[in-house]
């Protein structure tokens, strides 16, 4: 005997229909009403850090009014006083105009760099290349506003260091099949060329001072990282930096911003090849541990 629907099912279909059109409605509103609030917060966020810079920028501009008014008044420190009056009003012109108009949160900038760092991996995968990672400074680029570094992965264990130019090749195919692999530029190139042109001294060109400055970057800087603490072992040339806090998640993956930052500056200021490899530390205050290392003129010799 068939079953028909009666009244008061099919009342309560109907029901549970406009009850379902209802939720998904509410749902979608309450969607809306959370993207409107993160715009909000967003727009928020840009204005505060617009208005702190220049609150810091009026700050400076009327302590150099005031140093000004006291040239006027006490003309036994005018020279002093009307130096820091200049100070005071060109920094403060200086910070107002300077005031960023956009800040990019570093959720954004992570996400941005996963595409390249999955590119990276899949590239090594895909060609079998090994896992030793040699940032190579270069003679030439063809940017100008990148350091002169080149990222190689050889091909093989017992690999040999091709040329610069042939560094320049994204396929490294040479003669000697020991000297093959792929050649990129290196990420932290562009950092590392931002870094250098923004120093008030050169460049160090020891281990030690040379760590000191890149580290310091890092955290001071660029703010890529909340800290990160270099350990040298001058008898081994070789450094040990302990990353915590990085702003660009895991640092162990391909040429990750402050990895191959770290490696550019240690290729530049020692004028040699380094070689990093990554760790995940079992120590309570870091998050990964970078170890750098390379060659001293009398091992080359």
């Amino acid at each position: 005997m068939s079953m028909e629907a009666t009244p008061t099912q099919d009342s309560q279909s109907e029901q549970q229909s406009e009850t379902d059109v209802e939720s998904v409605e509410d749902l979608a509103a309450q969607v809306e009403v959370l993207q409107e609030e993160n715009r909000r917060l967003r727009t928020a966020y840009r204005d505060a850090r617009r208005t702190e810079y220049r609150r810091a920028a009026l700050g400076v501009g009327l302590l150099g009014i005031v140093a000004g008014l006291g040239g006027v008044l006490f003309p036994a420190s005018q020279a002093t006083l009307f130096a820091f009056a200049g100070i005071g009003l060109f920094t403060s012109v200086l910070t107002y105009y300077l005031t960023p108009e956009r800040f990019v949160s570093a959720s954004v900038g992570e996400r941005t760099y996963t595409a390249l760092a999955t590119f990276g991996q899949t590239l090594v995968s895909e060609l079998g290349l090994q896992d030793t990672r040699l940032y190579v400074p270069t003679e030439s680029t063809t940017d100008e506003a990148m350091a002169d570094v080149r990222l190689f992965i050889p091909e093989h264990t017992n690999y040999t260091l091709p040329t610069a130019d042939e560094l320049q090749s994204l396929f490294v195919v040479t003669e000697d099949e020991r000297a093959r692999g792929v050649a990129v530029p290196s990420t932290g190139a562009t950092l590392f060329y931002e870094f250098a042109h923004t120093m008030t001294d050169s460049v160090a060109d020891t281990p030690s001072n040379l760590a000191d400055q890149v580290t310091e970057a890092i955290v001071e800087g660029f703010e890529l990282a909340d800290s990160a603490v270099a350990e040298l072992d001058a008898e081994t040339n070789q450094v040990t930096i302990g990353i915590q806090g990085s702003a660009f998640g895991d640092v162990g993956r391909f040429d990750h911003p402050i990895a191959s930052f770290l490696a550019t500056g240690f290729a530049i200021g020692l004028g040699t090849p380094v070689q990093l490899k990554t760790v995940n530390s079992d120590d309570d205050q870091f998050d990964y541990l970078l170890i750098y290392s390379w060659e001293s003129e009398t091992d080359t010799e």
